[in-house]
């Protein structure tokens, strides 16, 4: 409980946020992933494993586009070993 409570006063954004353990919106607690995989978020451990993968393989013939974008944000230097991108349907 914080003193704004005891007083009657409203609490600020920051304190009710505290009380929810939620930062306010529009900022980003540090530690919380920030990439995403079909809905999923990821952790700084997954976008790791992810990269070891990757630079394991030999040969990669296919890849998810939303795959390849997570890889040319977090990781370009992998650009190199991933398929070229399929034209676009028309």
């Amino acid at each position: 409980m914080t003193l704004s409570h005891l007083c009657g006063k409203l609490p600020s954004t920051w304190e009710r946020c505290a009380i929810i353990g939620a930062a306010p919106a529009g900022v980003r607690k540090a530690g919380l992933p920030k990439e995403f995989m079909f809905g999923r978020p990821l952790g700084p451990e997954e976008l790791e494993i992810i990269r070891s993968q990757i630079e394991a393989m030999d040969d990669i013939t296919a890849i998810d586009d939303e795959l390849r974008g997570l890889v040319e944000r977090n990781r370009p230097h992998l650009r190199s070993k991933l398929p070229p991108e399929d034209p676009p349907l028309q």
